[in-house]
């Protein structure tokens, strides 16, 4: 088990984008160990909660981040949010 900084982290290297876990954990399950590549591209922020987060992390509240830390909406592309990390 990891802390959320660590899931935090292993999303940021696997997805290629930022985001806050709340509430803070440290007994957590690897997302490294849950999945082996990224989402598509075309999935929308509120997908990649629903198929890959909320399953595996029950009780947990997560937001998907924007390059410049402001909060994605559930209907933005994966792609969209990708892409401002290189704004």
């Amino acid at each position: 088990m990891v802390r959320s900084r660590t899931v935090e982290n292993q999303i940021r290297m696997r997805e290629g984008f930022d985001v806050c876990i709340s509430p803070r954990s440290r007994s957590l399950q690897s997302y490294l160990d849950l999945f082996n590549k990224g989402s598509s591209q075309n999935w929308r922020v509120q997908e990649w909660k629903d198929k890959k987060f909320f399953p595996h992390y029950e009780g947990f509240a997560v937001s998907v981040l924007y390059g410049d830390g402001s909060e994605a909406p559930g209907q933005a592309l994966l792609r969209t949010v990708r892409e401002s990390y290189y704004e």
